[in-house]
């Protein structure tokens, strides 16, 4: 009978914390651990509550690990300790740092499909000029945000955006509501225009 080496990995990976709330409504995010070696650092923004923060982590499949992932208070330094088959120990250490949040939010660049938009920056209005016949009831816009910042749907319930996922009705101008990570906002308009057709040709 072939005796095999206990494993010796007692590796702790993707490091999240979980469930931080974001600017507007329910929505919530999460926030990955910076490792270097057995320290782990968390930035988050400042004036977040880190008393009751989740978090999550993955260690090797034969290891344990003391505390499991959950709810703790990152007031001060947390440690876990992962034990690998072997018996072989490694404590992590585990920081939450605050960080100032931006203030930018702008809306640098705006297409749909093909069809790049014209941003006024002064008037916060895109125009996007799209091919003849297009439906604008259902249309896929693709964009870049100032670092840190979301767009959500100004409506009475914000809905969240997501470039090259989201969909929109075009047929009358459309607001959004730009989020900076400091939580101030600013309001863009796109309207959507077709193209005129201009082949006046009539088949025989």
């Amino acid at each position: 009978v072939e005796v095999l080496d206990a494993d010796t990995d007692n590796a702790l990976t993707n490091f999240m914390a979980l469930d931080l709330p974001e600017c507007f409504g329910d929505f919530t995010y999460d926030v990955a651990g910076e490792m270097d070696g057995t320290d782990i650092t968390v930035s988050v923004k400042a004036g977040a509550d880190v008393s009751a923060l989740e978090v999550s982590f993955d260690i090797p499949e034969k290891a344990t690990v003391s505390p499991a992932a959950g709810v703790y208070d990152f007031t001060s330094p947390v440690t876990f300790t992962v034990t690998a088959q072997s018996g072989d120990e490694a404590v992590y250490t585990v920081t939450v740092v605050e960080r100032a949040p931006s203030g930018d939010k702008m809306i640098t660049a705006y297409s749909i499909g093909g069809s790049t938009g014209t941003i006024n920056q002064s008037n916060k209005v895109i125009e996007v000029w799209v091919p003849w016949l297009t439906d604008v009831s259902s249309l896929v816009a693709t964009y870049t945000l100032s670092d840190g910042a979301k767009l959500t749907h100004s409506e009475d319930t914000w809905f969240l955006q997501e470039s090259g996922v989201t969909s929109n009705d075009f047929t009358t101008p459309v607001a959004y509501t730009i989020w900076a990570d400091d939580c101030t906002t600013l309001e863009y308009f796109v309207i959507v225009k077709i193209t005129p057709n201009t082949n006046t040709s009539i088949s025989q």
